[in-house]
């Protein structure tokens, strides 16, 4: 899966993983979930101890204002902005062009991440359409590059179960060897 890095350089999901389980979710600065399931992602990447990357997705904006919203029927072209986006002041339109997606991400990156990478998809939304094009899933990659659990929405506690698991079954399969 290609993407770029927040100085705009592209690259790929498995180069920045580098040999190492990968724990990824979906963000947009629009999606009112993503914002508040951002620090429970950073806290379970500062506990991992490095040994697991953990990045955020910035992909096509869940609540644009003024533009139709991802997730809703197409057929409806429906503008729908939750109230938390006001609250927030989080009123942007939907980007058009990667240099307007790679400034909000950095935006994004600057109120909400501490401790993930940033990486950031192209206009195109493939790497958003190739993993299921959700506001703000969760996904476990092993250290092969092969994705071992995917959840509809991001969930800290469930994330942080998967990751024992994973991490059980890797000791296990050291020891037989």
């Amino acid at each position: 899966m290609t993407v770029r890095t927040l100085d705009g350089r592209t690259t790929s999901l498995d180069a920045l993983r580098a040999g190492r389980p990968l724990v990824l979710i979906t963000a947009s600065l629009t999606c009112n979930v993503a914002r508040r399931q951002q620090a429970d992602f950073e806290a379970l990447a500062k506990a991992s101890g490095g040994d697991a990357l953990f990045v955020t997705l910035y992909t096509i904006d869940a609540h644009p204002t003024e533009d139709v919203c991802p997730y809703t029927n197409a057929y409806t072209n429906e503008v729908w902005v939750p109230k938390d986006n006001v609250r927030d002041d989080v009123l942007v339109r939907q980007p058009t062009t990667d240099a307007e997606r790679l400034t909000l991400a950095k935006r994004y990156r600057d109120s909400f991440v501490t401790h993930s990478a940033v990486v950031v998809d192209s206009i195109d939304n493939s790497a958003w359409n190739a993993i299921g094009n959700s506001p703000n899933l969760g996904v476990l990659v092993d250290r092969a590059g092969v994705i071992v659990a995917r959840q509809g929405w991001f969930d800290a506690d469930a994330m942080r179960e998967l990751l024992a698991v994973h991490a059980k079954s890797m000791e296990s399969e050291r020891g037989a060897r």
